[in-house]
């Protein structure tokens, strides 16, 4: 009997199959049965099939078996060194091998603040248009290493749009120097928008408010580079489940501003609703809307303000530093959406106290709400051994990975 070369390469790699499974842990092999993962070049884009895209369902985020997902996780800096004011933003911050760290702990969440200065960073300002973005290539080859390496320890990448504390664009002086809005949007040298606000807190508020003002063209070619940068993140991932976009950290906040971004609150909260909106249409119509989106709530007089967001698959986003209670929560659950405390903790940094910051914890897990802890930084020891044991402690029971 005659067997052919590729009868015997089939035999041979089944048999491979079959010995490689036995030796990995049960997490492993049902990891490698699902999907393929290749680390050998950052800039790879493996597709993945739909039995590992995630949806929302009420206030439940649910995967494809309709089994319910609560994400434990960390939120860390930016890519190239957010808050560390006045250096080079080049050094990573968040590795392939953090995340390995960050899943061996037992979480299975890490979200990422990015920034458009970061993004584009050396690229000069001519080579910029509102629709057509250039990027500084290494951003890429960084960003696809951490959403490689979340498909093979198991967790998710949650990619965020934010600022640093205080600066909208890193234009130095009251602005400050940290990452945002690139400096060439706010200098006065990039001819698609001109305007130069003063260096001072309302300068700052005023260029805010530009921002999310819809109804004045002012600021119009920024918020264009905006959803650019959000239609081209969506089309690099289009095909990634285990990424989780989220649009805006803390919108319209103005860290302590001059005055209240809007003084007709309603029609503030129409604004961002339609804003907020148009962008995830934008980013839908290329995912097909598979990505769970996160939608931060927005910083109006009251946290009630915000307008429903009326689109699929949205959980919606909020940040504590206080011990809260269920109607924190029902912010999203009155319009039976998910929720997620996006910030809390900061043990470390001085923002909340370990009693309070396992409150919040406790709080979440009776109500299977998911939970992003701030924050990692292992160059300044962020979180201490004490929170790490912490957090391990007080897991989610039988949390489910990616």
């Amino acid at each position: 009997m005659r067997v052919t070369t590729a009868l015997i390469s089939l035999i041979i790699a089944l048999m491979l199959v079959r010995y490689t499974s036995y030796f990995l842990s049960p997490f492993e092999a049902d990891a490698q049965s699902s999907r393929s993962i290749s680390m050998a070049s950052f800039g790879s884009i493996q597709s993945s099939d739909n039995s590992s895209w995630l949806h929302t369902q009420g206030k439940k985020i649910l995967n494809a078996a309709n089994q319910g997902v609560v994400w434990n996780g960390l939120t860390s800096k930016t890519l190239f060194g957010y808050g560390y004011y006045g250096q080079d933003p080049l050094d990573v911050f968040v590795t392939p091998e953090d995340v390995q760290l960050i899943r061996n702990k037992g979480l299975n969440n890490i979200r990422i603040d990015i920034m458009l200065n970061v993004a584009l960073h050396k690229q000069p300002s001519s080579v910029q248009t509102p629709t057509n973005l250039t990027y500084y290539p290494r951003f890429w080859q960084i960003l696809d290493g951490i959403v490689d390496a979340g498909e093979q320890y198991g967790v998710w990448i949650t990619i965020n749009y934010g600022h640093s504390d205080g600066t909208w664009a890193p234009v130095g002086g009251f602005w400050g120097d940290g990452n945002g809005l690139p400096t060439w949007m706010y200098d006065g040298s990039w001819p698609h928008f001109n305007k130069i606000y003063s260096n001072d807190v309302y300068g700052r508020d005023s260029a805010i408010r530009d921002f999310w003002n819809i109804d004045d063209p002012t600021a119009a070619n920024v918020r264009i580079a905006y959803q650019t940068f959000w239609k081209d993140i969506a089309y690099r991932y289009k095909d990634r489940p285990g990424v989780v976009f989220s649009l805006f950290n803390e919108p319209q906040n103005q860290w302590v501003g001059a005055a209240p971004i809007w003084m007709d609150q309603a029609h503030g909260a129409a604004m961002f609703k339609t804003f907020t909106e148009q962008t995830i249409d934008l980013i839908q119509t290329i995912d097909s809307g598979r990505h769970i989106i996160l939608v931060n709530d927005a910083y109006f007089w009251s946290w009630e303000t915000n307008p429903k967001i009326d689109r699929s698959n949205i959980v919606i986003s909020n940040h504590a530093y206080y011990v809260i209670d269920q109607s924190f929560v029902d912010l999203a659950w009155r319009y039976d959406q998910p929720f997620i405390l996006g910030e809390f903790g900061g043990i470390e940094q001085g923002l909340q106290d370990r009693t309070g910051t396992i409150a919040n914890i406790e709080l979440c897990n009776s109500l299977n709400v998911s939970w992003n802890y701030l924050n990692y930084d292992t160059t300044r020891g962020y979180p201490s051994a004490q929170t790490w044991t912490d957090l391990k402690n007080y897991l989610l029971p039988n949390l489910k990975y990616y």
